[in-house]
C-alpha cells in the first residue's frame, strides 16, 4: 500500500493506493488545516467492487475518529461536504467478502 501526500495554499490532498476492502481498513489520515470543503473518491483496483462501503471520518485531534454520512458503495465520487475538523480520513466500514483492494484519494479544498 503506498500514499502520497500533497498541498498547496489552495488545497490538500492524499492518494493512496492498494487499500484492503476486505476488513475494517482505514487510511492514512490528512490534514486538511483550514479548508471547508472535503471531496473522496473511491476507485476499483483490484477484485470485485460491489458492496463494500466506504467512510468518511474526521478528527480534531488525529486520534478520536467519528463517522460522517458521507459514504461511497462500490465505487464513486463525494465531493463538496462542508465539514470543521482538522483531519479527516477513509474507513472501509462495510468488507466487500472476497479479494479486492480499493485506491483511494482524499481533496480539501
Amino acid at each position: 500500500m503506498s500514499y502520497t501526500p500533497r498541498s498547496s495554499e489552495h488545497f490538500s490532498e492524499l492518494i493512496q493506493a492498494g487499500l484492503d476492502a476486505n476488513a475494517a481498513t482505514t487510511s492514512t489520515s490528512l490534514d486538511i488545516q483550514d479548508d471547508a470543503k472535503v471531496a473522496f473518491s473511491v476507485v476499483a483496483a483490484t477484485g470485485t467492487h460491489a458492496t463494500h462501503v466506504v467512510t468518511l471520518q474526521c478528527s480534531l485531534d488525529d486520534s478520536a475518529w467519528q463517522d460522517t454520512s458521507s459514504t461511497v458503495t462500490g465505487v464513486g465520487v463525494v465531493d463538496n461536504i462542508s465539514i470543521t475538523t482538522r483531519y479527516v480520513r477513509l474507513k472501509v466500514t462495510t468488507n466487500e467478502g472476497g479479494t479486492s483492494t480499493i485506491d483511494i484519494i482524499i481533496q480539501g479544498k
